[in-house]
């Protein structure tokens, strides 16, 4: 599968008009999957509640993924209104058809300030031989919510981001790249560049992949810089899988242990 990270670099490159001629490019190089970053949906109408502008943008997206079917897209998170309470979440979309939906899990307390609510269960969606989840926005520094997917098969996950811009390239590493490293899956992270609600965000598109399976060994397939705001890359789950033999994480886990120390609410046996 031949994925890709987009991180606009400047304000005004962010526009449906922008993100069309992406995703055309896309299609043309035989992209199969991409993913935007965090916020481009609210900066693309900044005259319209995140809500409302979220509800706009989904609706282009999915006109958009109307004409270029052969390429998946994740338009970076999007904000509802449900029962009174307001969640954040992301959404997987191909031919017009969304295949996967995702509420933010957990928030941060900027977030809760803002009253958003958070989504209760982690889901999951089949494309040409990958399991794949959605791990959008704050989530990407909850070990759980990779942990969590890993242990249900997910071998590629889906990471549009907002990273505070003083936090620079550490804070980055410290979310998504961690969680590859500990869970051993592919992941494709999009970075939000810019200023939403006051603040201001930056970060590196990137494609993470387990170490024993980079030329490098730093986890990193490809990414982006000043000059390149996309990152792209080939998937082999094959090339995956003899990695991990390397070392297997998962492998090394103990639950029993968990159980008998009573530990995150396990019981004893």
């Amino acid at each position: 599968m031949k994925v890709s990270s987009v991180s606009f670099r400047h304000p005004e490159a962010y526009t449906l008009q922008a993100v069309e001629a992406r995703v055309a490019e896309a299609a043309a190089e035989g992209t199969d999957l991409m993913v935007f970053p965090a916020c481009t949906g609210f900066v693309c109408s900044p005259d319209l509640p995140p809500v409302d502008a979220s509800r706009k943008f989904l609706d282009d997206m999915t006109k958009l993924s109307v004409r270029y079917p052969g390429v998946a897209v994740c338009p970076g998170n999007l904000r509802e209104a449900d029962g009174g309470q307001t969640f954040q979440y992301a959404v997987l979309l191909r031919g017009g058809d969304i295949l996967l939906r995702q509420r933010q899990l957990y928030l941060s307390r900027r977030e809760r300030e803002e009253g958003l609510s958070r989504g209760q269960t982690q889901e999951y969606t089949q494309l040409d031989g990958f399991k794949i989840c959605i791990i959008a926005g704050t989530d990407v520094f909850y070990p759980q919510v990779s942990r969590h997917a890993a242990l249900h098969g997910v071998n590629l996950a889906l990471c549009p981001v907002a990273l505070e811009k003083e936090g620079g390239l550490p804070l980055q590493l410290s979310g998504v790249w961690r969680e590859v490293e500990q869970n051993q899956f592919f992941a494709v992270e999009s970075c939000f560049c810019g200023v939403f609600e006051g603040e201001e965000y930056y970060g590196e598109p990137i494609i993470h992949a387990p170490l024993e399976m980079t030329a490098k060994s730093d986890g990193l397939l490809a990414r982006g810089d000043a000059q390149n705001d996309t990152a792209t890359a080939v998937l082999d789950n094959e090339k995956r899988i003899k990695g991990i033999a390397v070392f297997d994480v998962l492998s090394q886990l103990n639950p029993e242990l968990y159980q008998n120390m009573h530990l995150f609410g396990g019981g004893a046996k």
